[in-house]
């Protein structure tokens, strides 16, 4: 009779579960198309008609965590369990329930006693291995994670919970293994993708980090923070360029994104985008007016862009706020140079003089500088202090050379181009100016021997140095009417007005020339005539010269 009502009651639950089919598929098929409230409607309805399916419980469990239910979720779960104790996905929902309200000791509990009716069950020994995790107890992380990985080698999720338990004791190189390998399961997991390229950036694998991240964006193109994300990267990897093509489209969207703005300006600055870097970078001075970073790129884009008065500007500010850098006080002062203040950009050179004594270019552009405003005595002592640095410095020998003529110290001029000859004999302007400065002392048989070798070196290209080749014909006509040798002087002297006729002197000389072959009348039967003519031509080039008019009236008596 017992045995009998035993199968009676076992008929009646087989027809009772068989009767709540129906309702339960409802609600299982709503929790999949994540209708959440509908689904939990419709199981409850079924718990309440069928309480003893351990099924419909279960699913109701797994609804309330869903909808961040975990008080309920653990009711569910646990008349789930105690109807059908030997299911382990009702002690992974149990746990998961606990591990929201942190009650982490319930959940290990709970999820030891499910692994006691099924101890290889891989989402439960994952779960523990995250539970463990944390709690950062991770070295149990690792084991359980370990274990999770062996019992089921497909799961991506392990593989990730396994990179994080790794990237919290520094193990860094695992880290990586276990994303990617998350990753290569699951190409889908943006979030690891993330986390793959957070730790390449702090490897400052920067190149790979990028790669990561553009997968993310190809992903999803509308996801502006992965984007961002990719940004930050290029701007550390000094990939400028490309990060202002990130920051531009963030910065319009986010205009109050101040930290992603000032990356923005410094990339458009460090990518030479000068023009595109000054709006962004008056806006963020809006902001602060005192910094002294952006005050710099104001000054410094403005000043490559030759909007001088405004790079002036802005480094005058900057100054009050901080020290001029050296390449700060370089662009001053060509701002100051290529706006004609000389005097300003001097000044500021030699700033940059004081703490860089051997910048020898900017030696040389300050005595330049001194030279175009004829203060030769300055100039002087910046050429000294370039061709003292460097020995070899020709330049600065033939300037310093310059200086000394203009202060008429004709000695130390003459010293300076032999020095720079010694260098380099065949450089034509310096024998013209060691001539010019042997001539200013007096020493004429030098000067001739100077003029002379310029000759040759500016006879190939005479049509460059005429007026100096006109020069050095004249004056070396000129030693030899000195000497008396009127043949020699006559050849030079016609050089010299051939190549430049308006010379008065050199026509003076010429008449003088001709006007002393007097005495050999038989091999230059036409002196006189061409002394008058020579006379003549100075007087109209110079109606003042008076040894001109004395010859003539020797000549030509009235």
């Amino acid at each position: 009779m017992k045995k009998n009502l035993v199968l009676a009651a076992a008929s009646l639950l087989a027809v009772s579960l068989a009767v709540g089919q129906p309702q339960l598929e409802q609600g299982k098929d709503l929790l999949k198309q994540q209708k959440y409230a509908e689904a939990l409607a419709q199981l409850r309805l079924t718990t309440q008609l069928f309480p003893k399916n351990a099924e419909a419980w279960y699913y109701m469990s797994k609804a309330y965590l869903h909808v961040k239910m975990p008080d309920s979720a653990i009711i569910a779960a646990t008349k789930s369990r105690n109807l059908d104790d030997e299911n382990p996905d009702v002690y992974r929902l149990l746990a998961e329930a606990q591990s929201l309200l942190k009650s982490y000791g319930e959940a290990i509990a709970t999820i030891k006693a499910g692994l006691k009716a099924r101890k290889d069950y891989q989402p439960l020994v994952r779960l523990l291995g995250e539970i463990y995790l944390s709690l950062d107890s991770t070295n149990a992380a690792t084991v359980e994670l370990t274990k999770a990985k062996e019992l089921d080698p497909s799961d991506p999720v392990v593989y990730e919970l396994l990179g994080d338990a790794y990237l919290k004791t520094g193990v860094t190189a695992l880290t990586i293994t276990n994303y990617e390998k998350s990753i290569e399961l699951d190409s889908s997991r943006t979030n690891v993708l993330h986390k793959l390229a957070a730790t390449l950036r702090k490897e400052k694998r920067y190149n790979d980090a990028v790669k990561v991240y553009q997968r993310v964006v190809a992903m999803d193109p509308t996801n502006d923070n992965a984007r961002l994300e990719l940004g930050k990267i290029y701007f550390l990897a000094k990939q400028y360029a490309n990060a202002a093509k990130i920051f531009g489209p963030y910065v319009q969207k986010n205009p109050d994104a101040r930290e992603v703005s000032l990356m923005y300006m410094e990339s458009l600055h460090q990518s030479r985008q000068y023009k595109e870097a000054i709006p962004v970078a008056e806006r963020n001075l809006k902001a602060d007016l005192n910094s002294a970073k952006i005050l710099r790129i104001l000054g410094h884009s403005n000043a490559e862009l030759k909007n001088n008065d405004a790079a002036i500007e802005y480094y005058k500010r900057l100054e009050k706020v901080d020290t001029l850098k050296i390449d700060d006080l370089k662009r001053l002062g060509r701002s100051y140079l290529d706006s004609k203040r000389d005097s300003l950009a001097a000044v500021t050179f030699e700033e940059i003089l004081k703490v860089d004594t051997t910048n020898l270019a900017l030696l040389n552009d300050v005595g330049a500088l001194y030279m175009r405003m004829k203060s030769f005595d300055k100039a002087a002592g910046f050429f000294e202090r370039r061709f003292t640095a460097d020995p070899k410095a020709i330049s600065a020998y033939i300037n310093y050379g310059s200086c000394m003529v203009a202060l008429e110290e004709y000695e130390k001029a003459s010293k300076a181009y032999e020095k720079a000859l010694a260098l380099n004999p065949a450089y034509a302007p310096a024998q013209l100016n060691l001539a010019r400065s042997y001539l200013q002392m007096k020493l004429y048989p030098e000067s001739k021997k100077a003029y002379e070798a310029f000759i040759k070196l500016a006879d190939t290209v005479e049509v460059k140095y005429k007026k100096e080749l006109a020069e050095a014909n004249r004056n070396i006509g000129l030693f030899f009417l000195i000497d008396k040798k009127a043949e020699d002087a006559l050849k030079y002297l016609q050089k010299s007005t051939t190549l430049d006729d308006n010379d008065s002197k050199a026509h003076l000389w010429l008449g003088q020339a001709w006007h002393n072959l007097q005495t050999k009348e038989e091999q230059f039967p036409d002196w006189k005539k061409n002394a008058i003519k020579e006379y003549k031509k100075t007087i109209k080039l110079d109606p003042k010269d008076a040894d001109a008019r004395r010859f003539l009236e020797i000549l030509e008596p009235q």
